[in-house]
């Protein structure tokens, strides 16, 4: 589907749905309860105890719906190495009957076929109004999903995908081949007449805070916004330009719980909170039966190696990680971005194979290129944002100075503290994802190395036995 008949379908679209007449229901008063979750990465461990309070707070409402808003996958090997990648993640969710998913950028990580398929095993649908096809394979979800309560009444959900990483969503653009994303708040304008045919607007997105801050401020029309993405945990109410905003953490650490209340079909309050899942309680049998059946693999409980002490954070997990690369491949310098590095800690001990799994999960190959001082430079300073350090290294250590919060230089030294300067050329490591994602000078466009990122760390780990990084940074920051 191109531009011009993207535009045209969310034209007929509009349309169409504005065109159905408006069902009476002024008659309604009452509440509403919305559950939801958002960015569970395959993290199914609390999925019995979800289940159980889902099924409690049915019980005791009329109108329950259950939502999540967006990524599903990635994260958790026993999900990401399974034959039918995903597949559980499909299957419980179906069990715990969810009423619909936004596309989270993860959701693309094991490509468009087998996202394709998952979709077709989902008893719930899977909504975007942001994305449309260009020679893609994935069939394009519909923008909006209808949903209809008590007496009639109408509750439009609207789907909207963050695309902040040069016009994509953050998964490897190999995978995002043939698809395009629209801007998510300027395409939500488009349907903002259809908030006069519902009694309640939700959006339902995948955008970050930030961004549905600013999806409210621009669009008042909007209800409420369930969001993801940056892992946030909402705990208190927040209301902005009248629009309540709300988001659950992430790994189902949290169920969030909206509740509206209606007279006479129109909305007289909004409310929200957290029920934390992390502190025990009951649990449904029949779910937990599934996850121990989905836990037994013997390949990933494999011990591969152990930590002298705690590995924590970014820069000593981001140096153990650049390390490996860097011996296994043989080179002179690795650079790995934060974004790939999925958990916060290795903690002292033996260290699983599937832990590995659970550090890199995105299946991204080691590619190897030729650079000179300015080219690293300019990798580094493509990569740094926000005032932070984004890409951890291995071969050197790199000082960024920054004055009124902006770059202006950057030095690069040798692991004895001396100036790295002139035109010496370096072998380098980067993963795909950052060769394909980054703007940077590079004369070599580069070739792979033939491994996964996570098979060469395995690798590593299985020949040096024993790390230690307590305390390790080779990355700084210097303000002038």
């Amino acid at each position: 589907m191109n531009k011009a008949l993207f535009t045209l379908y969310l034209l007929l679209f509009s349309v169409n749905f504005f065109s159905q007449n408006k069902i009476n229901s002024e008659s309604f008063t009452g509440t509403i309860k919305i559950l939801h979750t958002n960015d569970i990465h395959g993290n199914f461990s609390r999925f019995p105890r979800l289940a159980f309070v889902v099924d409690s707070i049915r019980n005791e409402n009329e109108n329950v719906l259950l939502l999540n808003a967006g990524d599903i996958f990635t994260g958790n090997p026993l999900v990401d190495m399974n034959e039918e990648k995903g597949h559980q993640m499909i299957e419980l969710m179906n069990k715990l009957a969810f009423d619909l998913s936004i596309l989270g950028n993860h959701e693309f990580d094991y490509g468009q076929e087998v996202l394709a398929k998952r979709i077709s095993e989902a008893t719930f649908p899977f909504i975007c109004a942001n994305i449309w096809q260009d020679g893609g394979v994935l069939p394009i979800p519909d923008p909006i999903k209808t949903i209809k309560a008590s007496n009639n009444l109408n509750i439009n959900v609207l789907g909207l995908l963050d695309n902040s990483a040069n016009g994509l969503p953050e998964s490897h653009p190999r995978r995002l081949k043939g698809l395009k994303f629209t801007n998510p708040i300027a395409t939500a304008k488009k349907f903002e007449h259809l908030k006069n045919n519902c009694n309640l607007f939700i959006a339902l997105t995948h955008l970050g805070k930030r961004q549905d801050i600013q999806l409210a401020e621009t669009m008042p029309a909007i209800d409420i916004i369930i969001g993801g993405h940056s892992h946030t945990i909402i705990d208190t109410l927040l209301i902005i330009n009248g629009v309540l905003i709300t988001q659950a953490d992430a790994h189902v650490r949290y169920l969030g719980e909206i509740t509206v209340k209606f007279k006479n079909g129109d909305i007289v309050e909004k409310t929200s909170k957290l029920i934390s899942l992390s502190s025990g309680g009951n649990i449904d049998k029949a779910v937990e039966k599934m996850i121990n059946y989905y836990v037994q693999n013997p390949i990933l409980n494999e011990v591969i190696g152990a930590a002298i002490e705690d590995l924590k954070g970014d820069e000593e997990l981001g140096c153990f990680y650049a390390d490996a690369l860097k011996t296994e491949a043989n080179l002179d310098i690795v650079f790995q971005n934060s974004g790939g590095i999925r958990i916060d800690e290795i903690q002292k001990g033996n260290i699983k194979r599937e832990q590995i799994y659970r550090l890199d999960p995105f299946g991204n190959y080691l590619m190897v290129l030729e650079m000179n001082v300015d080219e690293i430079k300019s990798l580094i300073k493509s990569s740094f944002s926000h005032g932070s350090i984004d890409l951890r290294v291995s071969g050197i250590n790199y000082t960024i100075f920054i004055e009124n919060k902006s770059l202006i230089n950057i030095q690069l030294t040798d692991n004895a503290g001396n100036k790295i300067d002139g035109d010496k050329r370096f072998k380098v490591g980067i993963n795909d994802y950052i060769l394909s994602s980054y703007q940077f000078e590079h004369q070599d466009p580069g070739q792979s190395f033939g491994a996964t990122t996570a098979e060469l760390l395995i690798s590593y780990l299985q020949k040096k036995k024993t790390i230690n990084y307590k305390g390790m940074q080779r990355t700084f920051i210097q303000n002038n």
